[in-house]
């Protein structure tokens, strides 16, 4: 059977009397009536003298539940009471009456008052100290009103009566009256008792055993008058331990109200050690006061320590409970480590982040050490530190990140966070705190450092290719200047080739780093990925050696992409020459393609990656694999496994940047001894492929336009005016935007195009040198120049009439015919 109180509220609003302002009224006034009634029952002299008053109590306990807004209705509607009760007893003069009502309401007025006040809003009782200064400011302090008048009352209508007699015993009556019914009155206003939910036949069988046998015990103690020296009210206290301990404070204060009734009305009929005695009226209401409330007190103390022990144990379980719940919901899994046992608690939670279901609960360690060799052993010391620390300093946070071996697969992250329990000047003995998988972060976050260090390095290598290429180009229209003026069959003429030669070989370099730093403008066209790789699988059949099993599978329906062809096809034959250089004694090298719904939740991710319709591009080896050290390198330019001279380190770099460029990405699958896999995505196109026009060699094409030649580079200035005054034009140069623009002052405007360099020092840069002198002169054609194209991909240049782009390096005849494709 449940025996434990429920916890009280805090609500000045009590929760089992009436919400109802009249029906308020009503019961207050009717128990006002009805425990005046009982008490008078039990007079002992004229005048409704008893041993105990219950309407003091009552008053009090109403004053106490009610909101002080309605304090003045509780006294209107108990004084209408007492007048009923005065009418139908002994009647008082109305005056008198009036005035000890008035008495009875400044106590209690007063009590209740000081109660809210010092003790509690309301009292529950779930303390000892709430009991005893409920009593003492509610009673034995305020009392000393309603006891003053009433004791001046009572000589005024019989002046032969003693004042401090009389006071003593109005005191006293008052005051039982408060001990007996207040506590009960707000205990079970305040609260249902827990028990009230289980009306058995056991919960009735208990309950009238208990009174029986207190109103045997009682009975036959006042009968016989046994013990002589005793008031046997002290042989009920079991049976107010039994009902505190089995029905809470409820089912105690109840039974110390009947058996203070029981002692009652055997002490009125002369049963008892008082009831018996020769003492006055007076001497029995002082015996009785200390009898009863000695009882009452002693009699309370069990079911209040008793309830707040069941409360404490309620309050756990409904801690464990809600940590249970939490640590359920949570994705956290908890663990307890008893530093000073070893043993260590885990949550479910915590043993499924490990990979220990149901299944494998029994095996997942249980001790310090078996769940310390759960750690990875590169982050163990810095467990172990971090640990160390919170030790010496357990305000210091305990948190650190670390990896954690699963029972069966691949190391996993966590972040660990725990809390030490110590004495004061004591290690700490306990370590509590939780673990939360945060692999994905961590993947995220590498993802995204990759992503940063590759922008970097393609800026680093953007601005080497741009300054690279202002050196070839001065270089390459050099050598044609030289080839120019060279005699027929001239001796250096060979030399003057080779050198050419390697000029292209360098701005071939130069490109490839402009590809990987997303630099280099591309021209997209839609056409068919299967068809292109078609003609690049032909072309690789013969670069690849014959110990290698090389096959291709294309996707059965056609896969359109946006893109330059010839772009892809070098990023597939830089993969796959990587991949026969991984299988030097021969092995398998397949090429497919599909088409794949892509969703970033699953698989390997590159940060470049998003959700959608992509063309894949497969190609897988098995060779010699690659280690994480590596693929975490593997795009960077310059970075490369082969031995000195037998690579640059650009091809993958380059194709990195070419896919990216392209909207698409790359992933890369490689285990060290099976083989390597890359998946090359791009998106799908629903266009139509375009046409293929034939590309026909224009001759040379030259002029003789007036042109201004503006280059901040000295040695890419003087070979481009002369190669632009070999076709025929008439050049003026400038080394910069500001004297560009006073020769165009100086020479009136009198120019027919603008040749001129992006970047250059000075106020002004190209494309704004453009824009001005277009303003001078709408017709002036703007041809701009840079060593990589990402300054005019975006640029609002591309927008204007007749602005176009030519990259560095270039060679004359592409120079002539950019210049005449202005022109004419």
């Amino acid at each position: 059977m449940p025996d434990l109180d429920q916890p009280l509220g805090t609500s000045p609003v009590s929760r089992n009397w009436p919400r109802s302002l009249p029906l308020q009224l009503c019961c207050a006034g009717l128990g006002y009536f009805l425990c005046a009634s009982v008490s008078g029952y039990f007079a002992t002299w004229a005048g409704l003298w008893s041993f105990f008053w219950l309407p003091a109590g009552w008053y009090l306990g109403l004053l106490i539940i009610t909101p002080k807004r309605h304090w003045l209705h509780v006294v209107v509607a108990t004084g209408l009471a007492d007048a009923v009760f005065n009418v139908m007893g002994n009647p008082w003069p109305l005056s008198y009456l009036l005035i000890g009502h008035l008495g009875n309401s400044a106590s209690a007025v007063l009590g209740a008052y000081l109660i809210e006040r010092f003790v509690a809003r309301p009292p529950t009782f779930a303390k000892i100290r709430e009991l005893g200064w409920t009593i003492i400011l509610g009673g034995a302090l305020a009392l000393l009103i309603s006891a003053s008048i009433g004791a001046a009352l009572m000589v005024l209508a019989n002046p032969s009566q003693s004042y401090g007699v009389r006071w003593l015993q109005w005191y006293a009556m008052d005051l039982l009256g408060v001990i007996l019914l207040t506590p009960l009155m707000l205990v079970w206003t305040r609260s249902s008792p827990t028990w009230s939910r289980d009306f058995g036949p056991r919960f009735w069988v208990e309950g009238l055993a208990l009174m029986a046998g207190m109103l045997i015990t009682l009975s036959a103690s006042f009968l016989y008058s046994w013990p002589k020296q005793a008031e046997s009210i002290y042989l009920a206290m079991p049976f107010v331990i039994w009902s505190g301990i089995r029905f809470g404070r409820h089912g105690a204060t109840l039974v110390i109200l009947v058996a203070a009734t029981i002692t009652h009305v055997y002490a009125t009929h002369g049963y008892g050690a008082i009831g018996s005695s020769t003492l006055s009226d007076f001497e029995k209401s002082a015996e009785m006061l200390v009898s009863i409330g000695v009882f009452t007190f002693v009699g309370l103390l069990p079911a209040i320590v008793y309830a707040a022990q069941r409360q404490s144990e309620a309050r756990t379980r409904e801690s464990e409970e809600r940590y249970a719940l939490a640590a359920q919901g949570s994705s956290a899994g908890i663990f307890d480590w008893d530093i000073t046992s070893g043993a260590v608690y885990t949550s479910e939670r915590c043993r499924q982040l490990l990979d220990y279901g149901p299944e494998h609960a029994d095996a997942f360690p249980r001790d310090y050490g078996g769940f310390k060799s759960l750690i990875h052993s590169d982050d163990l010391g810095t467990m172990l530190t971090a640990m160390e620390d919170h030790f010496a300093d357990p305000t210091a946070p305990f948190s650190v990140d670390l990896r954690m071996i699963p029972r069966a697969g691949e190391a996993r992250w966590f972040t660990m966070r725990a809390a030490a329990l110590c004495h004061p000047g004591e290690r700490p003995h306990r370590l509590a705190g939780s673990i939360v998988d945060v692999t994905d972060r961590k993947n995220l976050e590498a993802q995204l450092q990759q992503a940063g260090k590759m922008e970097l390095i393609g800026q680093l290598a953007g601005g080497v290719a741009h300054d690279f290429n202002n050196i070839l180009a001065a270089m390459m229209l050099n050598l044609e200047m030289l080839e120019i003026d060279l005699p027929p069959e001239d001796e250096n003429d060979a030399t003057l080739t080779d050198l050419r030669a390697l000029t292209k070989r360098a701005a071939k370099l130069t490109e490839q780093l402009l590809m990987f730093a997303r630099r280099r403008h591309i021209e997209p066209k839609v056409f068919e990925l299967n068809a292109s790789l078609q003609e690049c699988a032909r072309m690789l059949q013969r670069l690849i050696p014959e110990n290698i099993d090389f096959a291709v599978f294309f996707h059965p329906t056609e896969l359109r992409v946006s893109a330059e062809a010839s772009l892809i096809d070098q990023v597939v034959i830089n993969i796959c020459i990587n991949a026969c250089d991984a299988m030097p004694a021969g092995g398998r090298l397949r090429l497919s393609t599909s088409l794949v719904n892509y969703h970033t939740a699953i698989g390997n991710q590159a940060p470049e990656s998003r959700d959608g319709d992509f063309c894949c591009i497969r190609i897988a080896d098995n060779g010699h694999g690659m280690p994480p050290e590596t693929i975490d390198r593997i795009f960077e330019p310059f970075f490369t496994t082969k031995e000195p001279g037998h690579g640059t380190g650009l091809g993958l770099a380059s194709s990195h940047g070419i896919i990216v460029q392209h909207g698409g990405w790359i992933e890369l699958d490689s285990t060290v001894g099976k083989g390597t896999e890359f998946r090359v995505y791009l998106p799908q196109c629903d266009l139509p492929p375009a046409e293929t026009a034939l590309a026909n060699p224009e001759p040379i094409r030259t002029g003789t336009e007036r042109v201004l030649l503006v280059e901040d580079d000295d040695s890419v200035r003087r070979a481009s005016a002369s190669i632009v005054r070999s076709l025929g034009y008439v050049v003026i140069e400038a080394p910069n935007a500001d004297q560009a623009l006073q020769l165009w002052n100086v020479q009136s405007g009198r120019f027919d195009l603008l040749l001129t360099d992006m970047v250059m020092p000075g106020r002004y840069s190209g494309l704004e040198l453009g824009r001005r002198l277009r303003e001078r002169q709408p017709q002036l054609k703007v041809l701009l120049s840079s060593g990589y194209s990402s300054e005019i991909m975006n640029a609002e240049a591309l927008e204007e009439k007749d602005f176009a782009f030519i990259a560095k390096p270039f060679d004359r005849r592409t120079l002539a015919n950019s210049m005449r494709a202005l022109l004419d």
